[in-house]
């Protein structure tokens, strides 16, 4: 009897458990704890973190993980620290036994899991009732898998954004305790405000937009609401500190955030959602008007350029869950009233439910190209030049993205090699580069990048660019793709449903010798500067030969987005120096004969050895500036304290001892 009394008393999260277990089963998701190679390409930068969070653990140096850059920006501006410290942890203490691959898919898998729960929870504190909890928690799974390739679901395994899962949870809970009916709880809300900051950062931004919106609403909660925050800050202060202490070296990644100047509205769910709690009469209206309002801003979708609209489901995950789950029992409530019909009041409050079970859930977790006959298809026709492939993460309406999937020659992405085999994370890095730098579709700066647009490509500049960069074969996977190439590529083959299309004409393909490494030290901005300036190199033969490569910030052309260098900088040996005033202007050839030119100390190259297979050398940043190394096309590098920026650049942090070696 106790047993049963038990069930009955916590039906609901039992309810909760078996649901959430037999959506996860239909939906695949239990599927990504059993993966071996997820495909996701910001797990890149989550693994890299997770190697070097657990390399500091075990000597004991934590904070370490400020001193981190990856893909041209400081590696935890964007991961911050508190999801690879419990991904760590759990390898740490287990003494490596469990790898980092599998602490990492625990916590991204608990994460997203735990999310029914917490909300059911945090609402009962809030003071909503069993049912009505139970219904809000409902509509959490709706914007956990609804929205197709936009939902949070998708983008938290199939993308990587791991971080927002575990993040979303501390909000949850932040905003259960903020607006308990009590109202007096201080220590845990700073606590959980403090942890969302240290975990990602938009959705902290989201939960201070909440704080600021609840204090308006309520200014009688003046005081509580500034020791929360203040309280919250001090504990995130070494995380904060770090960043603004990096904030000079790179631009922001700011072409798909919000600006509330001229997107206002965007605040709009979050005050009314605040409102929702300072009403105490009848809310029928009030719901419907805020659930109308919700749609309505998921509906619109504005340009996504300015705005990360596609992101919404995950941001408005709390708000959104409430709005809807308080207006589907107001709708039932009024559905009995007219009707008197249970069964239609039952299947009104179903509805997230339904719609859940029947939204398709686009699940990519690995790689796309896992065939064994493709696989040795590349392999035995690689020797003939390079081979593209259509992208699996960026289908856009007009175009689709080409990237060659260096992966492929060994046969799948291995996130366990990333941090010492330059080749395996190329595809991610590729695809992060063009949707930061939005490259055209013919605009050779990226160099093994092509955009095939459907719609207007002119086939004659296509041809060339594919013969610029020696590119032989293009394997395309939509058929859409697969109708436009045969406009002017020659079909080959057929590979379990892969297109393989040959590119006639003569290769016009540049390549910088293998023995010749360039490196540029310096901190690029500007949008596309790093692409430009890799351009010019890359392309440019009387300049192969050259060792270093540094430049000043003088006569930058600010049209041209600025290329930021160091304007003092002392190399500590005998090696020949370019100087790069106006990457704009300056005809580099040229620059030549202005070798060999000092300043003030800034950087210190010292003990540098260099033969047919091994780079080594010791640098000493005192302004802590990364170092980029540019080397010719996929040399298969190994490198310690290197992460890649692009296949034909790797950049160092700037201090310690630097070595690399070709295999």
């Amino acid at each position: 009897m106790k047993i049963l009394d038990m069930a009955f008393k916590h039906r609901y999260p039992l309810i909760l458990l078996f649901l959430t277990s037999a959506l996860f089963h239909q939906k695949g998701i239990f599927e990504f704890l059993f993966l071996k190679e997820p495909a996701g390409f910001d797990l890149i930068g989550h693994y890299i973190s997770n190697l070097i969070v657990y390399d500091s653990l075990k000597h004991g140096t934590i904070l370490n993980w400020t001193n981190l850059w990856f893909a041209g920006m400081p590696i935890m501006i964007f991961y911050p620290p508190v999801f690879f410290i419990l991904t760590a942890a759990i390898t740490f203490i287990s003494s490596g036994y469990v790898p980092l691959l599998i602490s990492l898919k625990i916590i991204v898998f608990l994460s997203v899991f735990a999310i029914p729960f917490v909300f059911f929870s945090s609402m009962r504190k809030i003071g909503f009732k069993q049912n009505e909890s139970f219904i809000i928690s409902l509509w959490s799974f709706v914007y956990l898998f609804m929205f197709g390739v936009n939902s949070a679901v998708h983008q938290t395994l199939n993308l990587g954004l791991v971080a927002q899962m575990l993040a979303i949870n501390f909000m949850t809970l932040l905003f259960g305790e903020l607006l308990r009916h009590d109202e007096k709880s201080k220590i845990l809300p700073a606590v959980l405000f403090s942890l969302t900051i240290l975990t990602h950062v938009f959705i902290a931004a989201l939960t201070f937009a909440g704080l600021i919106i609840y204090l308006i609403i309520k200014p009688m909660h003046l005081k509580r609401i500034t020791f929360i925050f203040l309280l919250s800050v001090l504990i995130s202060s070494p995380w904060l500190i770090s960043v603004l202490s990096k904030m000079q070296y790179f631009e922001m990644y700011g072409s798909g955030l919000v600006d509330l100047n001229s997107k206002p509205f965007i605040l709009i769910p979050f005050i009314l959602s605040f409102l929702l709690f300072s009403k105490k009469d009848d809310k029928r209206i009030l719901y419907f008007s805020l659930l109308s309002v919700m749609f309505l801003l998921l509906l619109l979708r504005p340009d996504i350029s300015k705005i990360q609209y596609y992101r919404l489901p995950n941001y408005l995950l709390f708000f959104g869950s409430i709005i809807a789950g308080m207006g589907t029992i107001e709708a039932s409530k009024l559905t009995f009233q007219f009707t008197k019909s249970r069964a239609l009041c039952a299947l009104l409050i179903m509805i997230p439910l339904i719609a859940v079970i029947a939204t398709p859930v686009k699940t990519e977790w690995e790689s796309k190209i896992n065939t064994s006959n493709l696989i040795e298809w590349i392999n035995e026709n690689t020797n003939n030049g390079r081979i593209l492939i259509e992208s699996n993460y960026e289908l856009k309406e007009d175009y689709y993205t080409l990237t060659e999937n260096i992966p492929l020659k060994t046969g799948k992405q291995t996130l366990s090699k990333v941090h010492t085999d330059s080749s395996i994370s190329a595809l991610y890095v590729l695809i992060m580069e063009h949707e930061i730098s939005e490259i055209p579709w013919d605009n050779p700066l990226c160099d093994i990048c092509l955009n095939v647009s459907n719609k207007d490509a002119d086939a004659n500049l296509v041809l060339d660019h594919l013969r610029k960069f020696n590119v032989k074969y293009v394997i395309a996977t939509n058929n859409m793709t697969k109708n436009h190439l045969k406009n002017f590529l020659v079909f080959r083959n057929n590979v379990d449903g892969f297109d393989i299309f040959e590119v006639p004409g003569k290769s016009e393909y540049y390549e910088i010798p293998k023995y010749k490494p360039i490196l540029v030290i310096g901190n690029l901005k500007g949008k596309n500067s790093w692409q430009e300036f890799n351009k010019i190199i890359f392309l440019n033969k009387n300049l192969q030969n050259l060792t270093f490569v540094h430049g000043t910030k003088d006569d930058i052309n600010s049209n041209f987005g600025g290329v930021i260098l160091l304007n003092k900088i002392k190399l500590n040996s005998s090696l020949p120096t370019l100087i790069v005033s106006n990457l704009n202007k300056t005809d580099l050839e040229g620059e030549v004969e202005k070798l060999k030119t000092s300043y003030n100390q800034s950087v210190n190259i010292t003990d540098f050895k260099f033969d047919n297979n091994t780079i080594s050398f010791n640098i000493n940043s005192s302004n802590r500036v990364p170092v980029i190394l540019k080397f010719s096309y996929f040399p298969d590098w190994k490198g310690e304290r290197i992460y890649l920026t692009n296949p034909s650049m790797m950049l160092i942090f700037g201090k310690g001892d630097i070595k690399m070696f070709f295999r």
